[in-house]
């Protein structure tokens, strides 16, 4: 665990470089994480941002991608994701998926989801969860974040009720569709081995903000059916 100090120093330097490169097009931005939740692992953790702009510039987005990759080389506290370095999304895009999952039009799977699916459910994840050196409008986060617990809390209900069940779905992969996004971090291998009640034990183990999502875990299933 590091000083509050280093932390503060991170968040400054973010909040620094979002206003500079996106200016007036920045909506809010937060950096979140392990770094949000101040328990960063030294040549293990990265650096884990999400901006909201009012429209996706390439221009900006590719300076702020550089500064985030050189920000991590140059820092010893971090090993930058390089596959999935940033998170830019505009606002329209954010509120157009939160309407379709409070409608239910995404069919989320705990395994086979196709990007956009994925996104949806790992955006909106994002927002209900930790934050760090939050700059912008408030007041438009809110609603977003508001939206995003409701959603992501109804979805995750029904994902642990289908595990509770048992309802492993590795046989409802869609034909021709070469995406594999799973909800829970596993190889194909390690998928087709495990039991519903490991990958619920995964899925803990790996969301550690499950909590904020406002629901009752005993309301879907019972510690003694999950042996934890």
């Amino acid at each position: 665990m590091y000083e509050v100090n280093i932390y503060k120093k991170i968040y400054q330097d973010f909040q620094e470089a979002a206003t500079n490169i996106f200016g007036s097009n920045l909506i809010f931005a937060f950096i979140s994480g392990s770094v949000a939740k101040q328990n960063l692992t030294v040549n293990k953790s990265d650096l884990d941002t999400f901006v909201c702009v009012h429209q996706i510039k390439h221009d900006q987005v590719k300076l702020f991608l550089d500064w985030s990759l050189n920000y991590q080389c140059q820092n010893s506290l971090f090993v930058p994701d390089c596959k999935y370095p940033v998170e830019v999304v505009d606002i329209a895009t954010i509120e157009n998926m939160q309407e379709k999952l409070l409608k239910g039009t995404y069919k989320i799977s705990l395994y086979w989801n196709n990007g956009e699916n994925f996104d949806a459910l790992f955006w909106n994840t994002i927002l209900a969860g930790s934050k760090g050196g939050f700059i912008g409008k408030e007041k438009d986060f809110k609603v977003l974040e508001r939206n995003a617990t409701k959603t992501i809390s109804f979805i995750y209900k029904e994902l642990i009720t289908k595990l509770r069940a048992g309802i492993c779905d590795l046989s409802e992969k869609p034909v021709n569709e070469p995406e594999n996004n799973p909800i829970f971090y596993l190889s194909s291998a390690e998928l087709e081995q495990i039991s519903a009640e490991n990958l619920f034990k995964n899925y803990l183990a790996f969301e550690e903000d499950y909590q904020k999502f406002n629901f009752n875990l005993s309301d879907t299933c019972c510690a003694t059916d999950l042996e934890l």
